[in-house]
Order: C-alpha cells, then structure tokens, then sequence
C-alpha cells in the first residue's frame, strides 16, 4: 500500500489557494494558483486523490510529479512562494503546480508562503522519494 498524505484547502482568494499539506505525521503550508475550474497554467488542482511520483528536470533536479490529473500533464511539488493570479497583477511562482513551505506570510505584498525550499528538502527526505497517495480535500474557505 502507497503512503497517505493529505492536502486540506484552508483559504482561496485572488492571491492564490493555500493549504496544509499532512506527511508522516508532519505539517507543511501549501500554496497554489486560485481555483480557475482546472484551467492549464493558472488554476489550483481540483481535489481528489492522485498518484505522485518522483521525477528528474534541470530546473528542479528530483522532484515529485502529481500525476493523473484530468486535463493536466505536468503539475508538480516544487519550491515557491506566492500563487497569485497573473490576469490580476499579481505575482506566481507556479503554473498550477503545489508550493511547499514552513510557514505563512508576505510577499510582493502577497499572501505567501515562506521557507519554502527548507520544507520541500524536508519533504523530500521525510518521503524517501517513494511514490504515494495524494489526498486533495477543500475545507470550506476563510479557515486558517
């Protein structure tokens, strides 16, 4: 049986959809472009449950891939601070992949999250790189 770990949305706005990411016991800030009904390269994942793999890129090195997705190809784990919505000025760091951090703030006067690649070194390690079982759930929004 595939690791378990679970995604639970806490907030979405314009700034992006954030999110508190569950691992092995351990607890990760999450943040991801706003929910655009899983539009390609600006909306956040729709929930569900997914396969995730590792994976190699020059960009990233080894990461981990969500795969499966409706529609989507290429969403993955990956360090970030910020998921705002481009066609409203604001600044992303993802093209709809998920961002890990340690911890919430500001950014570009965003809405952020922050240590983001000291927490996907964590995860990473924390992971062993072994594929799991990504468990995306909305928890209503406006909770933090």
């Amino acid at each position: 049986m595939l690791p378990q770990v679970t995604l639970l949305r806490t907030r979405t706005s314009d700034h992006g959809t954030e999110g508190l990411l569950y691992a092995r016991g351990v607890r990760f800030y999450t943040m991801e472009p706003p929910d655009r009904n899983n539009q390609r390269n600006i909306s956040s994942i729709p929930a569900g449950s997914y396969e995730v793999h590792k994976r190699w890129s020059r960009k990233y090195k080894i990461h981990y891939w969500i795969t499966e997705i409706p529609g989507r190809t290429v969403c993955l784990i990956h360090p970030g601070n910020v998921g705002g919505d481009r066609s409203r000025g604001l600044k992303t760091h993802t093209w709809g992949c998920l961002l890990l951090g340690l911890a919430r703030g500001t950014v570009y006067g965003q809405r952020a999250i922050l240590s983001s690649k000291p927490a996907i070194r964590r995860f990473t390690s924390l992971m062993a790189m072994e594929t799991f079982k990504l468990h995306i759930m909305e928890a209503g929004h406006g909770i933090s």
